[in-house]
């Protein structure tokens, strides 16, 4: 069996540091999923409009992001 004995004094010392990382992580996720959305709604406006080039240039990009 095993017996472990774990220190969570090292956790309690750094406290801080650790809501502070997830504060930071939050952050990020939250700017990264609304910069995601903007850049989604603008190229799918754009692949619907009648300009081909722009339709195209999306779709090659799309394309390189899925592969």
């Amino acid at each position: 069996m095993l017996h472990y004995h774990f220190n969570y004094g090292l956790i309690w010392q750094h406290f801080g540091k650790l809501g502070w990382g997830l504060a930071l992580s939050l952050e990020l996720t939250v700017f990264s999923v609304l910069v995601a959305t903007v850049l989604g709604l603008a190229m799918a406006v754009a692949h619907v409009s009648g300009n081909r080039p722009v339709r195209l240039l999306v779709a090659g990009y799309v394309e390189c992001i899925r592969n």
